[in-house]
């Protein structure tokens, strides 16, 4: 622990752990102010790994950059070490058990004084830093297990009359089943109406450097900022939606073609009550009918804002599909969702019990929830992200 000033740290000899006077100097840099011999350690002592132990300590909190670039060897600054942080030293060989109390920088520099460059990587990093290591793994499968057995117990009948009744109970049971956070998963920002972005994992990677990247968007009505978005991001991105006319303003001169057909069985009906029916013939295609006529083998993202229809989509079309896209951002809207924008017969019966035996059919297909955002206006409607583990 660092409590104190560098200058406190100065007084005293250059040792691996020297309490002196509520002080304990971080050793490489107390010794390169000492003008001692810099020392580079083998494995994760030369990485200088850190692990937070309390409030306070920057990457505490999910940093995900600084975690990833000190797993690949790269030394943080002194900073990021202060608070509550214990520098790890566990090499291959596990020697933890040495100790380090009372050992000086010159005694390890006489015995492990070596380039970095000649290090071992570990046998669960990689070149790019994107190690896992086994502990973090099993960890994600507990959570994932938990979470699965939370939506099991949720779809069993009756259980919604046991359901707390609190702000957005209907999705209570709706756990993280993979829990990542930024920059693995981040905002895309669509437009100045913050309702109109979206979390999406991966867009650091998505249509850059040569990688092909295909976004559906179904549900467009006057509003396309996310498919524009997208679009700019670099991928190949598509827009559909039967209720609007082509020469709308929300999708002529975009960077994104449009199509104006509605994806979902080709029987399909729309009230013509509809708020956002702008007349004409509706046409509808089958998902695997699109990606056919549009020459698609894969989906990388698909996102749908349907207000009630997603759950004819989910059970006609998402469930039974032969090919999943890889990720989902949609918003589920249930029963008792503000009827001026759902048409309550689309979601009758859809509550808590029904919520929960969708998001298990989706788990056991090998999505994972990632993102979870209750509408601010409606409890009764949550917005997703969910990731298919399955796809390579």
């Amino acid at each position: 622990r660092v409590a104190g000033t560098w200058e406190a740290c100065l007084r005293f000899p250059p040792r691996w752990a020297p309490w002196r006077g509520g002080v304990r100097c971080p050793p490489p840099w107390c010794a390169q102010k000492q003008g001692a011999l810099a020392v580079q350690r083998r494995g994760a002592r030369g990485a200088g790994v850190t692990t937070a132990r309390g409030a306070g300590a920057p990457g505490a909190r999910g940093d995900g950059a600084r975690l990833g670039a000190r797993l690949a060897g790269a030394p943080g600054p002194p900073h990021a070490d202060r608070g509550a942080a214990r520098e790890l030293r566990a090499g291959p060989g596990g020697d933890d058990g040495e100790g380090w109390e009372g050992r000086s920088f010159a005694d390890d520099a006489a015995a492990k004084e070596h380039d970095s460059t000649t290090q071992q990587p570990s046998p669960h990093a990689d070149a790019g830093g994107g190690a896992v290591p086994p502990i973090v793994s099993e960890a994600f499968r507990k959570v994932a297990a938990d979470a699965r057995a939370e939506l099991v117990k949720g779809s069993q009948p009756g259980a919604a009359a046991r359901a707390r009744r609190t702000q957005g109970w209907v999705f209570s049971s709706v756990w993280l089943s993979l829990p990542v956070s930024s920059p693995v998963i981040s905002r895309v920002h669509a437009s100045q109406r913050s309702e109109m972005d979206k979390s999406i994992v991966g867009t650091q990677v998505l249509g850059k450097d040569g990688r092909k990247c295909v976004v559906y968007g179904m549900g467009i009505a006057e509003e396309s900022s996310f498919e524009q978005a997208m679009g700019r991001e670099g991928c190949e991105t598509h827009a559909f939606d039967c209720t609007i006319r082509p020469n709308s303003p929300a999708v002529v001169n975009k960077p994104f073609t449009f199509h104006e057909w509605c994806i979902g069985p080709t029987d399909s009906k729309i009230d013509a009550g509809n708020a956002y029916l702008q007349g004409g013939a509706l046409k509808f295609k089958t998902f695997a009918e699109t990606m056919q006529t549009l020459g698609h083998s894969s989906v990388d993202l698909l996102k749908f804002d349907i207000e009630g229809f997603e759950w004819n989509l989910f059970e006609t079309t998402l469930l039974s599909a032969k090919i999943l896209p890889a990720q989902l951002s949609f918003e589920l809207h249930t029963e008792g969702a503000n009827a001026g924008a759902v048409q309550p017969r689309k979601v009758a019966g859809k509550s808590f019990e029904a919520v929960n035996a969708l998001f298990l059919q989706l788990f056991d297909l090998g999505y994972r929830v990632v993102a979870k955002e209750l509408n601010p206006g409606d409890q009764f409607c949550c917005e997703f992200v969910l990731v298919n583990v399955g796809r390579a």
